[in-house]
C-alpha cells in the first residue's frame, strides 16, 4: 500500500499526458479541409459558350404628317429635331405661297428605314423679284459666276448666275436657300425667294499665286471664305 501510495501522484500524469495526446490526435483528425468548387462553365460540344451581346433595337423613324404648307425653316428644324435625313428642293410657282413646303417624299406617316431620307420640295417665285434699291444691278460680273466652295466646315456651296440668281446648298442637307443676289458697292445683297429675307455682306476676290498651271479664285463673304470650283 505504500508503494502504491508514492507512485500514484507519476502514474496520474502519465494517464493526463496521454488523455492530452489522444485529444489531440483526435481533434486533427477531425479537421477536414475545405475543397473550392470548381467554377461554374456554359459549355457544348465545341467548348465554352460566351454570353451573345443582344443589340439595342433602332429606334422607329416616321415622316411628320405636318410638314405640308408648313414654312422651309419650321420644316427643316423639326426633321433635324426628330434626327430625320432630308433634303430641300425648290420648284417655280405662281399662285401658291413661296417658301412652304409643297410636297413631302416619302409622304407623311411612312416609317423609314435605314439609310432612308425625307425629300421636302418647296415653292420659289417663277421670276426673280427686282430689287429697285438704289446703286444695285440685276447682273453679275462674270468674275462672281459660278459655284464656290466653303463656309463654316466648308460644307457650304454658293452658285452665282450671270442673271443675278443665287443658291444655297449644304453638303449633307442640299439646297436650301435660292433668290435674287446684286452688287451694291463692295456689298453683296442676297434677297430670299423662300422666305423674303434679305443679307448684306461685304465681299472681295482674290487670287492665289499660279501653282501647278492653276490658280484659285477666292470670294471673301463677310466673315467666310469660298473658293471657285
Amino acid at each position: 500500500m505504500e508503494r502504491l501510495g508514492r507512485s500514484g501522484p507519476w502514474t496520474i500524469l502519465a494517464v493526463t499526458a496521454v488523455l492530452i495526446s489522444g485529444s489531440a490526435v483526435s481533434c486533427s483528425t477531425d479537421v477536414t479541409p475545405a475543397t473550392p468548387s470548381p467554377a461554374t462553365v456554359v459549355s457544348n460540344a465545341s467548348g465554352t459558350v460566351a454570353p451573345v451581346p443582344t443589340e439595342t433595337p433602332r429606334a422607329e423613324l416616321k415622316v411628320p404628317t405636318d410638314l405640308i404648307n408648313k414654312s422651309v425653316d419650321a420644316a427643316q428644324m423639326q426633321l433635324s429635331a426628330a434626327g430625320i435625313p432630308f433634303s430641300t428642293s425648290f420648284t417655280e410657282v405662281e399662285d401658291t405661297p413661296v417658301g412652304v413646303v409643297l410636297e413631302v417624299d416619302p409622304v407623311g406617316g411612312t416609317v423609314l428605314s435605314q439609310g432612308d431620307s425625307v425629300r421636302l420640295l418647296v415653292g420659289k417665285p417663277k421670276e426673280p423679284a427686282s430689287n429697285t434699291g438704289g446703286g444695285t444691278t440685276s447682273s453679275l460680273h462674270s468674275d462672281l459666276v459660278g459655284t464656290w466652295h466653303g463656309g463654316v466646315g466648308s460644307n457650304y456651296f454658293l452658285t452665282l448666275s450671270t442673271d443675278g440668281r443665287y443658291e444655297w446648298e449644304h453638303r449633307r442637307v442640299g439646297p436650301f436657300d435660292a433668290g435674287v443676289v446684286q452688287v451694291d458697292g463692295t456689298n453683296l445683297t442676297f434677297t430670299s425667294s423662300v422666305n423674303g429675307k434679305k443679307l448684306n455682306l461685304p465681299f472681295s476676290l482674290s487670287a492665289s499665286p499660279e501653282v501647278y498651271g492653276y490658280t484659285f479664285v477666292t470670294l471673301h463673304l463677310g466673315d467666310q471664305s469660298y473658293v471657285r470650283e
